[in-house]
């Protein structure tokens, strides 16, 4: 009997050994520039990297099963992964059902828009503008001053014909002559001492006048040929079409949440792509993730506000009562202080 029993303990024993030398499976879904898998199944980017780091630093054997969003997130809640990896967004719905590690990326939602003029209507209203309307208002108080003093002084000098005639004669002559000087057209000047003085400063001053209206005008036009209608989260209520999101992503749980109409789609490049396409208005979603994908790939259709919005936290997701959490933590904030993880987010996102 006692060695029945010790059989049974050696078993145990074994079996619990073994379970501890099981690898963890970690699961990973393609948001570069976070996670990346290459043609040979290698992966790489800000998230896997890290990951490597953390598993290399704690002897942790471990197995890569690439999932989408919905299976990490499926995953660790019955425990099938040991960690989440990727562009994961700590959320209070998912805090409830699974745990997170310490956060390791700050972030926000953006917008990806199609770059796209307004029309001519557009271009009219984007002209009427404070700065605009300023430079033009300037020259136009500029030209009748300029009228007024010429004609002044030119209807007393009798060797100029055409102010010597009458006073609406001579006011329409100053007038053509401040708009010709204005454009930089020589087709007469004035010959009168104090007309001359007048001149001189005129011409400065159109040259001055004119440079600025340029640069605004230019500016103006610029800006109106390359950005959306859509500026920031509040026009999208008014966007006459759906904004598009992934499925199951903290921004589609924002846009339902903000009764935003909306499309899913299963993949970072098929929403692009709508919004290329015109199917969608817009897509929200990470503003580090949308920058990388416009760059690479839609850089001449599409391009993403400035504004960010809705703050995001990234994170490694594991089951409740993960054994692992502790140690994970303490890694994360182990590399994060160190100048490795700087250069790391500079190869990826310049920043």
């Amino acid at each position: 009997m006692a060695r029945v029993y010790s059989i049974l303990i050696l078993i145990l024993i074994t079996s619990f050994s073994f379970s501890q030398d099981k690898p963890l499976i970690i699961g990973m879904k393609e948001s570069a520039p976070f996670t990346t898998q290459a043609d040979d199944g290698s992966w790489s980017g800000i998230s896997a990297e890290l990951w490597s780091w953390i598993a290399e630093d704690l002897a942790l054997e471990y197995k890569i099963e690439k999932k989408d969003l919905k299976g990490l997130l499926n995953g660790v809640q019955t425990g099938e992964l040991d960690v989440s990896v990727g562009a994961l967004t700590i959320t209070k719905e998912r805090e409830e059902v699974f745990d997170f590690s310490n956060s390791f990326y700050n972030t926000g939602f953006s917008i990806a828009v199609k770059k796209e003029g307004r029309g001519f209507l557009g271009i009219l209203k984007s002209l009427w503008n404070p700065k605009f309307l300023k430079v033009i208002l300037y020259l136009f108080l500029g030209l009748v001053l300029m009228t007024s003093l010429v004609w002044f002084f030119e209807k007393r000098h009798n060797n100029n014909p055409r102010t010597n005639h009458s006073d609406m004669h001579g006011m329409g002559w100053s007038f053509w002559w401040a708009i010709i000087t204005l454009i930089g057209y020589d087709d007469a000047q004035p010959v009168s001492m104090g007309g001359r003085v007048i001149a001189v400063i005129w011409m400065i001053a159109s040259v001055i006048g004119i440079s600025i209206l340029t640069a605004v005008l230019t500016t103006t036009l610029t800006v109106n040929s390359l950005e959306s209608n859509i500026q920031g989260p509040e026009d999208l209520k008014a966007a006459q079409g759906p904004t598009a999101t992934i499925a199951g992503s903290s921004s589609a749980e924002y846009l339902i949440k903000n009764h935003i109409p909306y499309a899913e789609y299963s993949s970072i490049t098929e929403a692009l792509q709508a919004v290329a396409d015109a199917e969608a208005d817009g897509f929200v979603y990470d503003k580090p993730l949308l920058r990388y994908a416009v760059t690479n790939a839609f850089s001449n259709q599409l391009t993403v506000i400035n504004a960010t919005f809705e703050p995001q936290n990234y994170a490694f997701a594991l089951p409740s009562g993960s054994p692992h959490r502790e140690e994970i933590n303490r890694a994360i904030l182990k590399f994060t202080s160190e100048d490795r993880w700087d250069e790391l987010l500079i190869k990826y996102l310049g920043e």
